[in-house]
């Protein structure tokens, strides 16, 4: 079908000679690739021959891929996310970046130098949906490659970049402490740590992180943390909004926490507009305990109204009120 010319060499051995026009068919592999296609990947039975007793590696085939590993399952069980951002970028916004010659596009006219400026835009890009995650804290990582030049040459290195931002930080919750407890667990030390706009970020070349450390970090970790099974949902073209309410529940009621938690969620439940809630405050005094609770309203047909949303907190407001709490 592929038009090539096969001559028999010797046995079990042919000469391929493959048309000009098939400028894919370059490798012994292409040739082999293209017969299976043709006649069918069923068609090619199992070799007992390629049984070998060699312990499962997890794909890595070497120590910086065994690093990364190690690093995106580091992150993972502290509730970091991945990003993964575009080597490409602007010039004008980024002053360490190498100006290409001849770029595609304006915005992308230059090799990045660092991985801060791509990385603080998307946290900055998130803080918008962080109730519907029900998360106060935007905490990412990216692993990439940046460039510097050095003479004529350009010289490639590979970066890790630990993000941690909040739209304001609390008074009691000092952002350089975090970034400090983690660098210290990754046994990084040299490291600079900026702050941008309520965000905090850490950058290191991977050369300068020690594969023995964090494998042992890792110790108490299974290999299986990074993979979690995980159903894509479509979401919203619309704008979400977020509704708080606080509440007071005397003690003589005798309803604790849990129970608290269950009449909500019964509640939300019934609501079709409430995307997410989650408790955000809680503490006792005078006899009674105060809950503070923000409601998370989404719409993935239209953009809700601010009657529709005060409907809603109505009849949530009525279900408390009618338990015996005291809504504020």
């Amino acid at each position: 079908k592929t038009g090539a010319e096969v001559i028999k060499t010797m046995e079990g051995s042919y000469t391929i000679t493959v048309p000009y026009h098939r400028s894919d068919l370059n490798l012994a592999e292409d040739v082999a690739d293209e017969f299976l296609r043709n006649k069918g990947h069923e068609s090619l039975k199992y070799d007992e021959n390629f049984k070998n007793d060699l312990i499962p590696s997890n794909g890595l085939v070497n120590e910086t891929d065994t690093l990364i590993f190690n690093l995106r399952k580091f992150f993972k069980a502290k509730d970091f996310d991945e990003v993964i951002l575009h080597t490409l970028v602007d010039s004008k916004v980024n002053v360490n970046s190498i100006k290409l010659e001849n770029s595609l596009t304006a915005d992308r006219d230059s090799l990045r130098g660092d991985l801060k400026n791509n990385i603080v835009k998307a946290v900055e890009n998130n803080f918008k949906h962080l109730d519907l995650v029900s998360k106060n804290t935007v905490k990412v990582f990216e692993i990439g490659k940046v460039f510097s030049q050095s003479g004529n040459d350009v010289v490639e290195e590979t970066h890790l970049a630990i993000v941690l931002g909040m739209v304001k930080w609390p008074k009691d919750k000092s952002a350089e402490d975090a970034m400090s407890e983690i660098v210290t667990e990754l046994g990084l030390v040299g490291g600079k740590i900026e702050i941008v706009n309520n965000i905090i970020i850490c950058e290191f070349n991977l050369e300068s992180i020690s594969l023995d450390h964090i494998e042992h970090a890792n110790n108490y970790l299974s290999d299986n943390a990074l993979i979690k099974a995980k159903k894509y949902k479509k979401g919203s073209d619309y704008p979400a909004m977020s509704r708080d309410m606080a509440f007071f529940v005397s003690d003589d009621l005798g309803k604790g926490e849990g129970d608290i938690e269950n009449m909500i969620k019964d509640e939300v439940s019934k609501q079709p507009l409430i995307e997410n809630y989650f408790r955000f405050d809680i503490f006792k005094k005078d006899g009674k305990t105060s809950y503070a609770y923000r409601f998370v309203f989404q719409s993935y047909e239209k953009t809700l109204t601010e009657e529709e949303t005060k409907g809603v907190m109505g009849v949530v407001a009525s279900v408390l009120v009618g338990a015996g709490f005291e809504v504020r």
